[in-house]
């Protein structure tokens, strides 16, 4: 609030007049909530009031509980007729800051009548204090006795200009000293007795101000952060409420090693396992004996798990198939999606501080939906299927023996020549077999994959002569293709089932021909690739130049029954290529495919090198 000079406290008013005018300004000072236009006001009334030329106020620091935090003092604001005041305060604080301190802890007005005077040493006030704690105001100044009265500040005699000094402090909490108000002017025995009364109410009246003003900040501020943690406190259990909602296990996490923020009850419910907040993932594994295995019952090593690699490579994962559970125990069958979240323009500083993340955490969402009675459904699928395989297995292969021996018996002269439809007819019985019988053995060993059941025979072997052996097997099977095998390597030795490798590249090779209508080449390549000095690899790669796979299918084509829509008019069953993973993966190798649709498509399959 700026100063009124509609009250009129000059000093030409009579004393009475000059209090009320005071008592009004009090009342202002009271009822001021900032607390520079407070002291702003306060000098300002100082300076007319006395009619001083130079009107300084020097404040010391205090914190939010309103302890003093130093002796020192710094300028809060000034008021003076030339431009050399601020400079000159600014000195005071800098350089004479022993004078200021011993002129306001003296803890009473101090008055200088002429500061150039050689008899300016002992410091005058018209107010001391008597025997009972009160105070006396006397017509003439009275020496203060003091043990080591300072003379003036050097900086305040650099001013010729300036001859009597009054001084007021600003009394604090029980009798400490705030600050103090300075007023000088130029001509000598200036400042009167009824000047330093008007002060020193000045100066309480302030003091009182500052102290009420603090307090009502301090209010304010205590109210502003009860208000903004009801709200953040709010904001926080929405955000539960909306996570308790959500069916699947769901947790927030932040920094490298996984740390708890919130998870959702599903996730207490389905997990069983207390997880603190704080608490890291690999903390909470070890707690609770979790382990994280893939499909094939191998243990996920710890950081190559889908959170830590979102957290620590920005890795993103959508529905990878995980078991979680207890090394030995039953597991729970999950599809695992982990997303970035990106909460810095979003979360205020207070919810930041309520969840416990820091500005430069990451942080992710980790999302688990529990696929068990799926996983379930599945099982009872695949048992009927290994059943309906096995039960088809017998008829089949009688089926498919009559036909064959009535077909040789009849080539041999063995009873009545057939009739060309008889002998189409046959035909077609034997084919049809054959090919139930495949699709039998396929659905046998899906079960058996699936069970964990496949037995396999490790041994090193020549993928070069292997891959030779079967091509030339398969060329014939159409004579509209041409099959090329490539390759600059006489032999290489890897360590595979040989039974399952040949059964691997016969499914790679008859898609080739599948899927290329047309005809055409078909190349077949075996190379060596150098990893490191300790491993090297052998790459197989089956070309074609047919269909190819539309881009939007390409993540499913290895999953069970699954066949892209171009594909449909080829006769199939969508096992082949899903079989050809799982029995890569369980030699230690690895499958992947390139693929544009209508340009044809390439697989590849790695292998380790055998060493010797």
């Amino acid at each position: 609030m700026a100063f009124s000079r509609g009250y009129d406290i000059s000093r030409s008013s009579m004393m009475p007049q000059r209090f009320a005018a005071l008592a009004r300004i009090t009342t202002l000072l009271m009822t001021e909530k900032d607390s520079v236009d407070l002291i702003h006001t306060t000098v300002k009334t100082a300076y007319d009031a006395s009619q001083a030329e130079l009107a300084i106020c020097f404040l010391r620091h205090v914190d939010e509980d309103g302890q003093i935090l130093a002796d020192s003092f710094y300028l809060a604001d000034s008021i003076g007729a030339t431009k050399q005041v601020a400079a000159l305060a600014h000195r005071l604080v800098e350089q004479d800051e022993d004078f200021l301190s011993t002129i306001f802890q003296r803890g009473l007005p101090v008055s200088i009548p002429d500061m150039h005077s050689s008899q300016s040493s002992p410091y005058l006030s018209y107010i001391k204090p008597i025997k009972d704690g009160s105070f006396r105001l006397y017509t003439r100044p009275q020496q203060q006795h003091v043990s080591e009265p300072l003379k003036p500040a050097d900086v305040l005699l650099d001013q010729s200009d300036l001859r009597s000094l009054l001084a007021v402090p600003l009394f604090y909490r029980q009798g400490a000293v705030l600050g103090g108000l300075l007023l000088a002017h130029s001509a000598t025995h200036h400042f009167t007795a009824e000047d330093e009364v008007l002060m020193v109410s000045l100066a309480s009246t302030t003091a009182v101000a500052l102290e009420n003003d603090r307090l009502h900040q301090r209010i304010r501020a205590d109210e502003m952060a009860r208000q903004i943690h009801e709200v953040t406190e709010a904001q926080k259990n929405f955000l539960q409420l909306i996570f308790d909602t959500l069916p699947d296990s769901v947790f927030l996490l932040r920094g490298p090693d996984a740390r708890l923020v919130m998870m959702n009850q599903t996730a207490v419910d389905v997990w069983k396992q207390p997880w603190h907040t704080g608490q890291s993932l690999q903390e909470f594994f070890a707690e609770s004996h979790f382990v994280v295995v893939d499909d094939q019952g191998h243990i996920i090593p710890y950081e190559q798990l889908s959170i830590i690699n979102a957290l620590r490579h920005g890795t993103l994962t959508r529905r990878r198939p995980e078991h979680i559970g207890q090394a030995g125990g039953d597991y729970l069958s999950v599809m695992t999606s982990v997303s970035s979240l990106h909460l810095e323009n979003i979360l205020t500083h207070e919810m930041r501080e309520k969840l416990f993340l820091s500005a430069d955490e990451p942080i992710v969402v980790a999302v688990f939906n529990d696929v068990t009675p799926l996983k379930e459904a599945e099982r009872m699928k695949d048992d009927f299927l290994a059943l309906a395989a096995h039960e088809l297995r017998s008829p089949l292969a009688i089926l498919r023996g009559l036909t064959q021996t009535l077909l040789i018996q009849t080539q041999r002269g063995h009873g009545p020549a057939l009739a060309d439809w008889q002998y189409e007819t046959i035909h077609g019985i034997d084919q049809v077999t054959n090919r139930m019988t495949a699709l039998a053995e396929d659905l046998l060993d899906v079960a058996r994959v699936q069970a964990g059941r496949i037995k396999l025979e490790i041994v090193p072997c020549d993928l070069v002569a292997l891959v030779r052996r079967v091509t030339l097997r398969m060329q014939v099977i159409s004579a509209r293709h041409k099959l090329r095998f490539q390759t600059a390597l006489a032999y290489l030795v890897v360590l595979a089932d040989v039974h399952r490798m040949e059964q691997v590249l016969l499914n790679l090779i008859n898609n080739a021909i599948k899927y290329s209508p047309a005809g055409g080449s078909i190349e077949i390549c075996v190379a060596e690739e150098e990893r490191s000095e300790q491993q090297k690899m052998a790459i197989l790669s089956v070309r074609d130049y047919g269909i190819g796979i539309p881009a939007q299918q390409q993540a499913i084509i290895f999953g069970r029954f699954a066949r892209a829509d171009n594909a449909r008019s080829v006769a199939g069953t969508g096992l082949g290529l899903y079989l050809c993973r799982a029995l890569v993966e369980q030699q230690q190798g690895r499958i992947w495919f390139e693929s544009r649709e209508d340009q044809g498509s390439t697989f590849f399959v790695s292998l380790p090198v055998y060493s010797t």
